[in-house]
C-alpha cells in the first residue's frame, strides 16, 4: 500500500516533497538538539581523552594517540574549533545534530534507490524520530560521526552499479577512510568490506577505477594517521601502534567479568576483581610506558590461547552474554541518564520492535532477490557489520554503545519491514 494513500501529507507532488523533506529535517534537527541538551556535558573517560587530543591538534601539534583512540574524532573537534573557538562543546553538539540529520538524509536517499516508490519515507521517518542515535549528538564521542560514515557507505554501496562509478568509488573511499580513523575497532571489518568490493568490481576496467578512486578517498583521511604514527613512533600503520585488546580477550575467556559500566552510577558494580588488575596494568603502561604494551599484548594473547582448551565453556558463555548485552538498550544516554531506570522497559520494547521490523524487511528483500543476494553490496554490508559487532567485538566488550553505528542499517531495513506489515 502506498504511503500517500495512508497519509495524504506525503504526496508524490514534487513541489510538496520539496517542502516536506526540509521541514522534517529541520524538525529532526530540533529534536536532536533537545535530546542532546540532556546528555552529560562533563568530560570524563573517552570524552576527556578526545577533547585533550583535539586541543593539541588545534594548537598546531601533529599528534596521534599511542594506544586507544583514532585521529578522526579529534580532527573533527579541532576543525570545529577553527570556526567556533577551542573547547566550544555547545557548538560541537549543534554540528553533531546537523551531521545526524545528514545521516537521516542518506537513509532517505538510500531507501529511495533500494525500494519502490513511496516506501523510502518509512526508513527516513523511523530514523528521524529514533532517540537512540539522537542522544549521542549531545556527547563528545565518536558515535555520531561513525553513524554518518555508515550511512554514507550504505548509500554509495546501493549506488555502486550506476554510471557515475568513479564518484561513487571516491565517496566510498572517503567514507571508509573517515570511519577507519574514527572507529579503530572497525578496522578489520573495513578490510573485509574492501576485499568484498574488490570481488564485486572484478572486471578489469571496474577494478582499475575502483582501486584508483577508492585509494584516493581512503588515503585522504588515513594519511594523517599513517604519517603521524611514522613521525612519532617510526611505524607505517593506520592503527595506533600499541593498540591491543588482548587483556580483555583473556578476561572474557576466563572469568565472569560482568557488565562493563557505561553509566557513572554503575561504575565498579558487579565486576570481577580480575578486571581491575588486568586493565589497571594496561592503563598504567598507557600513561607511563606505552611501548610496554607490546609485551602486555604478547603476554595476554599467550594466556588466552594457553587457557582456551579448558576455559572455552566460560568463553562461549561470556560471548553469548556479551551479544545480548550489546543489543540490550536499558538506557538512552551514556555516562549519566536522567530517565534511567524508569523507562528501560520502553527502550527494550522499542528495540525488539526495531528488530522485528528489520527481520521482516531484510528477509523479504533477500527472498525477492533470491540468488543475487551475495552480489548485493548492501545485503553483505548489513550481514557482515551485524556479525562483526555481535561476534568479533563481543569477544572483548559488552558496551551497548558498540551497537549504535549499526542503527542506520537497522532502521533502513526496519522501515521497509514496517511498510510491508502495514
Amino acid at each position: 500500500m502506498q504511503l500517500q494513500k495512508e497519509f495524504p501529507f506525503f504526496s508524490t507532488s514534487r513541489s510538496k516533497s520539496l517542502f516536506i523533506l526540509p521541514t522534517l529535517l529541520i524538525l529532526g534537527f530540533i529534536f536532536r538538539l533537545y535530546l542532546g541538551s540532556m546528555a552529560q556535558h562533563d568530560l570524563i573517560w573517552d570524552s576527556a581523552a578526545y577533547a585533550k587530543q583535539a586541543s593539541k591538534i588545534f594548537n598546531g601539534e601533529f599528534t596521534v594517540d599511542c594506544c586507544q583512540h583514532g585521529a578522526g574524532y579529534p580532527l573533527f573537534l579541532a576543525f570545529t574549533y577553527k570556526f567556533f573557538g577551542e573547547n566550544n562543546f555547545g557548538a560541537v553538539r549543534v554540528v553533531q545534530a546537523a551531521i545526524d540529520v545528514f545521516s537521516a538524509l542518506f537513509i532517505f536517499l538510500s531507501a529511495k534507490k533500494l525500494f519502490n516508490k513511496q516506501i523510502h519515507w518509512y526508513p527516513f521517518l523511523l530514523y528521524l524520530i529514533n532517540p537512540f542515535t539522537s542522544v549521542y549528538t549531545g556527547v563528545i564521542l565518536t558515535e555520531t560521526l561513525a553513524i554518518f560514515c555508515i550511512s554514507a557507505i550504505a548509500y554509495f554501496l546501493i549506488s555502486i552499479k550506476e554510471q557515475r562509478q568513479r564518484l561513487i568509488y571516491l565517496g566510498l573511499g572517503l567514507s571508509m577512510g573517515l570511519l577507519t580513523i574514527t572507529k579503530i575497532s572497525f578496522f578489520y571489518f573495513n578490510v573485509f568490506t574492501i576485499l568484498y568490493l574488490v570481488w564485486v568490481t572484478n572486471t578489469h576496467k571496474k577494478l582499475k577505477y575502483f582501486v584508483i578512486f577508492f585509494s584516493i578517498g581512503i588515503l585522504a583521511f588515513t594519511s594523517y594517521s599513517i604519517i603521524g604514527n611514522y613521525t612519532r613512533y617510526k611505524v607505517l600503520r593506520i592503527l595506533p601502534p600499541y593498540q591491543t585488546s588482548s587483556g580483555l580477550l583473556y578476561l572474557f575467556a576466563n572469568y565472569p567479568v560482568g557488565r562493563y559500566p557505561e553509566l557513572v552510577v554503575e561504575f565498579g558494580k558487579g565486576l570481577h576483581p580480575k578486571l581491575n588488575e588486568v586493565m589497571g596494568e594496561f592503563y598504567y603502561l598507557y600513561a607511563n610506558k606505552p611501548e610496554g604494551l607490546l609485551q602486555y599484548n604478547k603476554k595476554y594473547t599467550h594466556l588466552f590461547w594457553q587457557n582456551l582448551k579448558s576455559s572455552w565453556p566460560i568463553f562461549i558463555k561470556n560471548l553469548v552474554t556479551n551479544m545480548v548485552m550489546i543489543w540490550d538498550k536499558r538506557y538512552l544516554y551514556i555516562y549519566s541518564d536522567p530517565f534511567y531506570p524508569k523507562y528501560s522497559w520502553a527502550l527494550r520494547i522499542s528495540t525488539l520492535l526495531y528488530f522485528l521490523f528489520f527481520a521482516v524487511g531484510f528477509i523479504t528483500y533477500v527472498r525477492k532477490n533470491k540468488g543475487n543476494s551475495l552480489k548485493s553490496p548492501i545485503v553483505i554490508f548489513t550481514i557482515s557489520l551485524f556479525a562483526y559487532i555481535s561476534i568479533i567485538m563481543a569477544m572483548v566488550t559488552n558496551e551497548s554503545r558498540i551497537a549504535i553505528p549499526f542503527y542506520p542499517l537497522l532502521l533502513l531495513w526496519a522501515g521497509y519491514g514496517l511498510s510491508i506489515l502495514r
